[in-house]
């Protein structure tokens, strides 16, 4: 992900030590700080969300 997204939705460059989360991103305010729509990021977001591996049970038959 794009620095200036991680900047905008809050995300700190490294997670905690604690394991702690950061806070829910605020989605509007990420948007316009970045000079788009809400909905444009949320698709942007979409299509470079990473894969996840997949879970049990919901393997395909082999």
């Amino acid at each position: 992900m794009n620095s200036s997204v991680r900047d905008a939705l809050g995300f700190p460059a490294e997670r905690p030590a604690d394991g702690s989360r950061p806070p829910r991103p605020d989605f509007a305010a990420a948007a316009q700080q970045l000079g788009i729509t809400e909905e444009q990021l949320r698709e942007v977001l979409r299509r470079h969300r990473p894969e996840r591996p997949a879970e049990r049970g919901n393997q395909p038959p082999a």
